[in-house]
């Protein structure tokens, strides 16, 4: 389903572009990293990139010399700040909540001085429905239980808006 939603992404690339807005794309998935990555004027970030290469990309992003980062949600998802775009795209996600927060807090964080807006694609297919369905089960118990269980439920959406 991933690589099914890269002409998507793209589009959605295209339009942040459009704006001048430096945007930040993640997926759990090698292929669509890549092809979204492979835009001019963008970064990829995987496995296959060393922590030395990933600082002189996150540095070149925060000067404002790349258009943007296409990152594997492992690989681009911890220690570095992208804090200069305040777009994000999710292509698809991780099943564990806590890897898909770790990746959306590199452009939310300290340093950060614009409104952040974060998108996620569901494509329309049982299987991605389903995942994103859990997924927001998952953040809703984790919330209920971290914090205040009388507290109404809240999709993933409403929680991440509120942090």
């Amino acid at each position: 389903l991933a690589s099914a939603k890269v002409k998507a992404a793209m589009e959605w690339c295209d339009e942040a572009e459009a704006c001048g807005e430096p945007v930040v794309v993640f997926s759990a998935h090698r292929d669509a990293v890549k092809k979204i990555g492979s835009r001019p004027g963008w970064a990829i970030i995987s496995g296959d990139t060393s922590s030395a290469e990933r600082t002189r990309i996150e540095d070149a992003f925060q000067r404002g010399e790349l258009r943007g980062v296409s990152a594997n949600i492992q690989a681009g998802g911890v220690a570095i700040t992208l804090t200069r775009a305040a777009l994000m795209l999710m292509v698809d996600k991780m099943f564990t909540n806590a890897d898909n927060r770790q990746a959306m807090d590199r452009i939310n964080r300290i340093g950060q001085t614009r409104p952040v807006t974060i998108y996620s694609l569901v494509a329309d297919h049982p299987l991605d429905e389903r995942i994103h369905e859990i997924l927001e089960i998952k953040a809703n118990d984790a919330e209920i239980i971290l914090n205040d269980s009388a507290r109404k439920p809240k999709t993933t959406d409403e929680i991440f808006a509120s942090l």
